[in-house]
């Protein structure tokens, strides 16, 4: 049989390691804002994502003015602190888009739009942006 001072003496044990060790809270997250434009005009439909060096990615859509919200997670909005690459990837929201989606096929868009996602998609994007605890906005304008 366990004797109560051994039971009280895990417990005790058992207790401390749930207690957090330090201050720190997690990684600082900065909310942010902004718009994205290409050659002057505002860029609807995109899913944009922010790439840390370290740390969680963040991502923003935009609405038809461009403008975006960058989101951390379900709870929180912002990006960490740091460098971050930047890539855009359409964001179908008319209903033959989001099928053509579904079935794996590219949905239909202008030659200056495709051009757009394909020089700053996922593999080739030069972007990057970098997020300080003053930022509170990213205009991205692209040419």
């Amino acid at each position: 049989m366990i004797s109560l001072r051994k039971l009280l003496s895990v417990g005790a044990a058992a207790l401390l390691l749930t207690i957090p060790t330090g201050c720190s809270d997690g990684p600082k997250v900065v909310k942010v804002n902004g718009t994205l434009k290409y050659k002057g005009a505002p860029v609807p439909n995109a899913l944009i994502h922010f790439m840390p060096e370290h740390g969680r990615p963040s991502w923003a859509t935009t609405d038809e003015q461009g403008r975006f919200k960058v989101n951390y997670d379900a709870d929180q909005d912002g990006a960490v602190l740091g460098k971050h690459k930047v890539y855009l990837e359409f964001r179908p929201t008319a209903a033959a888009d989001v099928e053509a989606a579904m079935y794996g096929n590219k949905p239909k868009l202008s030659k200056e739009v495709a051009e757009l996602f394909d020089r700053y998609g996922p593999e080739k994007s030069p972007l990057t942006v970098e997020i300080k605890s003053d930022t509170k906005e990213v205009n991205l304008n692209l040419e």
